[in-house]
């Protein structure tokens, strides 16, 4: 139905029970340990008690291979450190933005409205007109036959311009808030049970109507996520146009911190990466970032501190931003570079009003720095694998050996096959070893199917 909205990764809820749904060496991991990893919302829409169990087992091997990594001190390895800072560093921008931008723009009474009734979900059918002033009237006029005793039902089925409307003869279902559009959704939930009313959206008027209540997915959240989700969803009621809204707070930061680029001095960079250019006779050859970072001069001012090329190259390395991109103009290098800066002073910011506390953040990098871990722990265990050995290369040689072909010649493809199968075998055993220790509480996962 075109009334519901793309909600992404914003609809899920943790269960805060305390259920524990694996063991693993006396280790307990619960419901809203999973939750974390895969959303309830998610969970319950996987079919099948086999698929859920696969992807509890998978939670399980991330959970132990985070906690493994942790032992080893893979956090501070140089490559895996950087992948958290950066991500760090990411997530404070991002959070910045969604709560102290988006916030200052949100209506405190769509905030309100929101937290009053996310805790609840109604079922909702409609019947939806075209926009224009006879289809208004002929929806008054359904409306009011509708409140005479004429069949709902007939009139979605009939009149509706839904084209779900034939099969479900306008029944929406079970609608919760952030789910549809928020003219529609403030209607519905100040609307009483088995009451009729009509509503005006960018789709047409609907003729609504709301015959049961009950608690939603939300409704056993504790405080600081129920209130995270009530934020989130009232922002659907911003009025302001958001990128220009963004475009001037950035524009209000660059004058409050004194930022300057010289255009001057960035001409003197885009001509030496233009040199680069001829020499090695194609920019895909061109180390972007050397040249950069061979450039003297200041080109930037900020806070009141000069800044050279090498600030933005070390930014860049120390980021998620494109490591090897061409800058053809002026108007490219700084546009990027306003962007470095931009992100850097709002990174200060976030850390100074505390984002990094909240319980969003705090939700997000621990999803985030798992992942991190999980990742090198497999690849420390890969790279523990020691190198064939010459006597395996020549053994494998004999066994597989073909009329063609000398030991010589195929020791450098033998090598890398024989690594590749020790490598797979080393991750095989991990798996294997997880499945054999993890205990499943099989009573949970059928009562969850």
């Amino acid at each position: 139905m075109v009334v519901f909205k793309f909600l992404g990764v914003f609809l899920f809820s943790l269960c805060f029970a305390k259920v524990w749904v694996a063991e693993y060496e006396g280790s307990l991991f619960y419901d809203s340990d999973l939750f974390g990893y895969v959303s309830e919302k998610d969970w319950l829409a996987i079919e099948g008690a086999e698929k859920k169990e696969s992807i509890l087992r998978d939670f399980i091997k991330q959970e132990v291979a985070f906690s493994e990594a942790k032992k080893l001190g893979l956090q501070h390895n140089p490559k895996t450190n950087k992948k958290l800072e950066s991500r760090f560093h990411s997530l404070v921008v991002n959070e910045y933005y969604m709560r102290e931008f988006l916030g200052s723009l949100v209506p405190g009474d769509g905030f309100y409205f929101c937290k009053k009734n996310l805790k609840n979900e109604v079922f909702v059918s409609h019947i939806l007109f075209p926009l224009g002033v006879e289809s208004f009237d002929l929806a008054v006029q359904t409306k009011n036959q509708i409140n005479q005793g004429e069949n709902f039902s007939s009139f979605a089925e009939n009149l509706s311009i839904d084209p779900s409307a034939k099969n479900n003869k306008g029944v929406l279902g079970w609608v919760s808030i952030g789910q549809t559009v928020p003219e529609f959704q403030s209607a519905v939930f100040n609307l009483c049970l088995g009451c009729i009313d009509i509503v005006k959206t960018d789709f047409g008027y609907h003729i609504i109507k709301v015959d049961s209540l009950r608690a939603s997915q939300y409704a056993n959240l504790s405080a600081p996520e129920y209130s995270d989700w009530a934020f989130r969803f009232a922002t659907a009621y911003i009025k302001e146009d958001l990128p220009t809204a963004a475009a001037e707070h950035d524009s209000l930061l660059v004058e409050r911190y004194g930022v300057f680029i010289s255009r001057a001095a960035l001409e003197g960079v885009v001509l030496s990466l233009k040199k680069e250019k001829e020499s090695k006779g194609s920019r895909r050859d061109v180390d972007v970032l050397r040249v950069l970072g061979e450039f003297e001069g200041v080109v930037a001012k900020y806070s009141g501190n000069l800044l050279g090329v090498e600030w933005f190259v070390n930014k860049i390395n120390g980021g998620l931003y494109q490591k090897n991109t061409f800058y053809e103009t002026v108007d490219q290098i700084y546009n990027e570079f306003m962007r470095i800066l931009i992100r850097d002073i709002v990174f200060s910011l976030g850390l100074e009003s505390g984002v990094e506390k909240g319980h969003s953040f705090t939700k997000q990098f621990s999803s985030l720095e798992k992942d991190i871990l999980y990742k090198a722990y497999i690849k420390n265990l890969i790279d523990l694998v020691p190198e064939p050995s010459s006597i395996e290369i020549e053994n494998y040689y004999n066994e597989n050996k073909r009329e063609t072909g000398s030991l010589a010649t195929s020791s450098s493809s033998i090598r890398a096959l024989l690594l590749q199968e020790k490598q797979e075998e080393v991750q095989s055993l991990f798996n294997e070893r997880l499945d054999s220790l993890v205990k499943i509480n099989f009573i949970w996962l059928s009562n969850n199917e």
